[in-house]
């Protein structure tokens, strides 16, 4: 069993010799934060402090849909998603051949346009704001 040598100051940990094992330190135990929230699960995580826990957890697991559990890397895909996917009022408008379909930009004060189908965004996307024709521009109804 090696020795360690616990320096609150900067919670990093040391073995015998003398080397640096940074973890995160919770309760006195030395512990490595794993992710395994799906879906991390199938190929767990690892993280060497609860920050970057936290960064990865907010980043890929917080926008979630309620309705259809998929989940997406930002709020904005989640809130095109709810709105194109689950929204009654925007079904009706799209029956009454309303365009639905936002830039994924949109924004009063940005780019305010609507396309009447999803291919005709990806067009706008591509040809106004630069976006490459392999971006997956159906992760608004797959997620992630």
């Amino acid at each position: 069993m090696s020795k360690r040598k616990l320096d609150d100051e900067e919670n990093s940990l040391e073995d015998a010799e003398g080397k640096d094992k940074t973890k995160d330190v919770v309760n006195g135990v030395n512990s490595v934060v794993i992710c395994d929230t799906p879906p991390c699960n199938r190929n767990p995580k690892h993280f060497s402090n609860y920050s970057e826990y936290e960064l990865h957890f907010i980043s890929s697991h917080n926008y979630i849909c309620n309705e259809c559990r998929k989940r997406f890397p930002s709020e904005l895909f989640l809130e095109l998603h709810i709105d194109e996917n689950h929204n009654p009022f925007t079904k009706i408008e799209q029956d009454k051949g309303g365009k639905i379909f936002k830039c994924f930009n949109y924004s009063p004060t940005g780019c305010t346009k609507k396309c009447s189908t999803p291919k005709k965004r990806r067009l706008h996307m591509i040809d106004k704001h630069g976006y490459p024709k392999e971006f997956r521009f159906d992760i608004v109804n797959r997620g992630l």
